[in-house]
């Protein structure tokens, strides 16, 4: 097909969102580096760069999250809250100037939280990422209420690490990082996308690149850590020069942990409507410098994975420095631990043996997920006890 139709396939005929879990498969059968890299050239047309990443990405998990407690599970919590909907975005998503709605949701929220956890086991918690939407659009008081809700059955401090998935500049209060950081939260995104101000007007952010810059400054004034910030290539109107700039403009920062998305327009985004296709070429090439950029600077790629209808069938990559990586992002990838979700559109996964798990789905219409909330505790419940 390739000497019909010669065009770039990075990933040969592998299909799947995640090439990483079956690099490991591979090496649980006991075969060697050089064979597995031979059989992904060979038997599945995998470029020799895409080789050396997925690779590169699994001997960094193999260090860090294995072997895996097959009794150790992580907790995903969804605010399904925005202060505006970006054009790309096809996740479940409500006005955060829905006041009463978000308070709603946010009571079944506790009732699902506490009506669960009250059933598992503490001393084999792993991670805690409380993700979006965007959760900064809670008030500190509801943040509280959220996180006390955690707390009253697995004490935070017991968990390996925490996320809370910020985001959105103009949510970020010091109030709201005061009370994350009385609560341990170690781990925090602030996610720019990009540093142009057009971009982010075309793409429905309401912010500008030096909300980011100042917010950034805050987050390092109150003592967090490890910051994740998320970048996009191949938005609308961007060149090189533009996803170069950006880039720059992060690593001038240096957070830890810096996150790689290659656009993906999917079904329910605006973008979609619209028509929109990234210039795969374009795309390709401002993956390969993020690539080649960031190893440079000493960030080492640690989690992979794909999307359906991405551009230029390319690939999502967290990179970090040294000793930062998320465990949470590198054990929901792998799928070898329970992933216990909470909230609307949340799956869960529990599971059952080395390979095997069993997914329980929480409605994705948000008013479905409220009326129905006792039945959701009762499906999860079924799988604990």
């Amino acid at each position: 097909l390739q000497a019909l139709n010669p065009q770039h396939v990075p990933w040969g005929i592998l299909t799947g969102v995640r090439p990483v879990k079956l690099v490991h498969e591979l090496m649980d059968q006991g075969l060697s580096l050089s064979t597995i890299h031979h059989s992904l050239e060979e038997d599945l047309c995998i470029s020799e760069e895409k080789v050396s990443l997925v690779m590169a990405v699994a001997q960094v998990e193999r260090d860090l999250i294995f072997p895996i407690d097959p009794l150790s599970y992580s907790v995903y919590v969804g605010i399904p809250f925005c202060p505006s909907r970006c054009h790309y975005c096809s996740f479940p998503s409500h006005s955060a100037k829905d006041h009463d709605l978000l308070e709603t949701y946010l009571e079944t929220l506790l009732k699902e939280i506490r009506g669960v956890l009250s059933h598992v086991h503490r001393d084999h918690c792993d991670s805690l990422y409380i993700g979006g939407g965007t959760p900064s659009v809670l008030s500190p008081e509801q943040v509280t209420r959220l996180l006390q809700a955690i707390e009253d059955y697995i004490p935070l401090s017991t968990f390996k690490e925490i996320t809370f998935e910020a985001g959105r500049p103009e949510t970020i209060t010091q109030e709201l990082l005061r009370v994350l950081k009385a609560f341990g939260i170690d781990r925090i995104c602030l996610n720019p996308q990009t540093f142009k101000d057009d971009t982010l007007r075309l793409v429905g952010r309401t912010h500008c690149a030096e909300d980011i810059l100042n917010v950034y400054t805050l987050l390092r004034d109150e003592g967090f850590a490890i910051i994740n910030m998320d970048l996009i290539a191949g938005l609308p109107q961007e060149s090189f020069e533009d996803w170069s700039n950006t880039l720059n403009q992060v690593l001038l920062l240096r957070p830890e942990n810096i996150t790689v998305h290659t656009l993906a327009i999917k079904s329910g985004a605006e973008f979609k409507k619209t028509g929109y296709v990234s210039p795969e070429a374009l795309v390709t090439e401002m993956i390969e410098f993020a690539r080649e950029t960031l190893n440079a600077n000493g960030y080492i790629p640690y989690y992979l994975y794909r999307q359906k209808y991405i551009a230029g069938n390319l690939e999502n990559v967290g990179y970090a420095l040294k000793d930062t990586e998320s465990r949470y992002n590198m054990q929901i990838m792998e799928e070898r631990q329970s992933i216990l979700a909470f909230g609307v559109g949340a799956v869960s996964k529990m599971i059952e043996g080395n390979d095997r798990f069993e997914r329980v789905a929480n409605p994705r219409d948000i008013k479905l997920y409220i009326a129905t909330v006792d039945a959701v505790i009762e499906k999860k419940r079924l799988f604990l006890v």
